[in-house]
């Protein structure tokens, strides 16, 4: 070679380079920044995000909505469905007034009506709970106005309380026993 330098001392310093490039070293060049960057972005958007977006909904102890479209307001509400056709034989869709998940409870009070909207029957207010994977309603109270056994009853609640301990039956208290809090 005429500039005097053999393969040899090139393949090493090669060798010698690569080696340095994933060692800690306190000289961070910008191609060993930009490297280390997108592995931390893949990390982030990858596994690690996927547990902080799965840990953030199943940490969150507010009551919410599920959005109109949304799985869970579909799953929830056909469990609905099957009930109010086993019990009144009525295929319906829901016309929604209130309706609120937490914990693995949700809340639904509707306004059911035929498929074709032609007909509207009496309010349904229904109490669900997620067993092993599935939602399965637990209690649909009787709405009529009134009556001890009924939804508007604070009695009621109390006796939902105490046959669903962790249920969170604030959401579900009747409006004029709500609070200001």
């Amino acid at each position: 070679m005429s500039n005097g330098v053999n393969s040899h001392s090139v393949n090493y310093a090669l060798e010698e380079e690569q080696l340095n490039f994933f060692t800690l070293s306190t000289d961070f060049s910008p191609l060993r920044f930009f490297i280390l960057l997108l592995i931390l972005l893949q990390f982030l958007l990858t596994g690690y995000g996927n547990t902080l977006a799965q840990s953030d909904d199943t940490n969150d102890s507010s009551a919410f909505t599920p959005p109109a479209g949304s799985i869970l307001r579909k799953v929830i509400l056909d469990e609905l469905r099957r009930e109010v056709l086993d019990l009144h034989g009525l295929h319906v869709v829901f016309v929604i007034k209130n309706f609120l998940v937490k914990d693995g409870w949700a809340w639904v009070d509707s306004r059911p009506q035929s498929p074709d909207g032609t007909n509207s029957y009496e309010d349904v207010s229904a109490l669900l709970h997620q067993e092993n994977g599935s939602w399965k309603v637990v209690e649909i109270p009787c709405t009529e106005i009134d009556n001890p056994d009924c939804l508007d009853d604070v009695g009621y609640i109390a006796q939902l309380q105490h046959r669903f301990p962790n249920a969170p039956l604030e959401f579900i208290l009747p409006k004029q026993s709500r609070g200001s809090n």
